[in-house]
């Protein structure tokens, strides 16, 4: 497997190139046909977790979660400057292919056939709550201890092998993403297997697409970074905070962002919201889903959140505190 270190040369030198200019229209190809480029786009994030038992006093009282179906709702994550490296396709199977291969591709993924393919990687993330809660989700640079998030672009057609013409768009496209969560407070955990996302349906490169996670791609939880008292592989109870129930990214999606149809100055974050909303939907039981719309539908009539510009009065109100820090530390230590 690549590791991060191995595209920290590449990150550099393709900010120096291409930076977030559409692909050759129909093909897979970097700006100028260029070996690899770099994507530098704006993102958005939400998950769901499933709490654990041993966790669920640290949470009462937060308005994000529910004490009957024991879920929270991240508040929604923003990142100005998400960046994606790319490489230059290839066949499907071909020796280029067959060096660094993403080790989980989820279930049904299209393989073989000599399609079009480029590896990608995510270079640099870091997913903030802009109300000043703490809370973060980061990977690549930004979670130095974090393995590598790769992925992959699956192109439609196999122009590359038949030396011939034709449009890989729709195109398949996922990432194994690694992060590094922040929440209240200052406590670190991570994810204890790759977060698998995918979208189907990309139209162009950079996208603009909402990648989703759910426990039908694999179950991942979210550990305590804690080497003393959770090592790696843990099962200990006390150090698993939960299962990550459905996790939405949302590449290109941002609070003044073109729309998929083009148009500029379309509120990105609704759209993000709507659309991780209408996929949650169907991976929640009705409890669940029950409560996970009424924050998402309070979140598309709240200005400050759709502006991602917060009024002072309510930055820090998303968590009490440090109470769940503590909560968390407590239960590590027993």
């Amino acid at each position: 497997m690549r590791t991060l270190g191995a595209w920290k040369p590449l990150l550099f030198s393709a900010l120096a190139g291409a930076l977030a200019i559409p692909s050759t229209a129909g093909t897979l190809q970097c700006p100028g046909n260029a070996p690899s480029c770099m994507d530098d786009i704006q993102s958005i994030g939400m998950l769901v977790l499933d709490v654990a038992a041993p966790f669920r006093g640290g949470f009462a009282g937060n308005s994000n979660y529910d004490p009957i179906t024991h879920i929270f709702v991240s508040p929604v994550l923003y990142d100005p400057h998400t960046m994606i490296s790319r490489t230059a396709p290839f066949s499907e199977g071909s020796a280029q292919d067959s060096t660094g291969e993403p080790a989980t591709p989820p279930p049904g993924y299209p393989e073989g056939g000599n399609l079009d393919e480029i590896h990608t990687s995510v270079a640099d993330m870091n997913l903030t709550d802009f109300f000043g809660s703490g809370f973060r989700v980061a990977a690549g640079i930004s979670a130095p201890g974090a393995p590598a998030s790769l992925g992959e672009v699956t192109g439609a057609c196999a122009s590359i092998a038949l030396s011939s013409s034709c449009d890989d768009f729709p195109a398949n496209s996922f990432f194994d993403i690694f992060v590094d969560v922040t929440v209240p407070g200052g406590t670190h955990l991570h994810n204890d297997a790759p977060l698998i996302v995918q979208n189907t349906g990309l139209l162009s490169l950079p996208p603009t697409v909402l990648y989703t996670h759910s426990p039908a791609s694999n179950s991942v939880n979210l550990i305590i970074t804690d080497p003393i008292n959770c090592p790696a592989n843990t099962t200990n109870p006390a150090c698993i905070l939960g299962q990550m129930l459905v996790v939405g990214h949302g590449a290109n999606f941002g609070p003044n962002s073109s729309s998929p149809a083009g148009t500029q100055n379309h509120n990105g974050v609704s759209d993000f919201l709507i659309q991780f909303q209408s996929f949650a939907d169907t991976q929640l039981d009705p409890q669940q889903q029950t409560f996970f719309d009424k924050i998402v539908n309070d979140d598309l009539h709240n200005p400050d959140i759709l502006t991602l510009s917060p009024e002072p009065s309510t930055i820090g109100m998303f968590f009490g505190g440090a109470a769940l820090l503590a909560f968390v530390r407590r239960r590590t230590r027993r």
